[in-house]
């Protein structure tokens, strides 16, 4: 059953990390929690593809957090 997977709340549509938020508590409640689930799943970043952004990928959470837009191609964007 992949109904979780497909609804708007699953892990293919939840714009969670991707909304801006509106104060920097807010900030650093998400980012506290990003750091949760990385350390949970030993990551030290998390990549978020097909997601629009003014100007090339946008990084947050001191580098945990990426957003990668839907045209940026794998060369522009340099993990390590």
């Amino acid at each position: 059953d992949n109904t979780l997977a497909l609804s708007g709340d699953g892990p293919l549509w939840n714009r969670f990390w991707s909304t801006p938020r509106e104060s920097a508590e807010e900030e650093r409640a998400v980012c506290d929690e990003l750091g949760a689930v990385l350390a949970k799943v030993g990551a030290r970043r998390m990549v978020i593809g097909h997601t629009i952004q003014e100007r090339g990928m946008a990084t947050r959470c001191g580098g945990g957090l990426h957003l990668k837009p839907p045209a940026l191609g794998r060369r522009h964007c340099r993990y390590e």
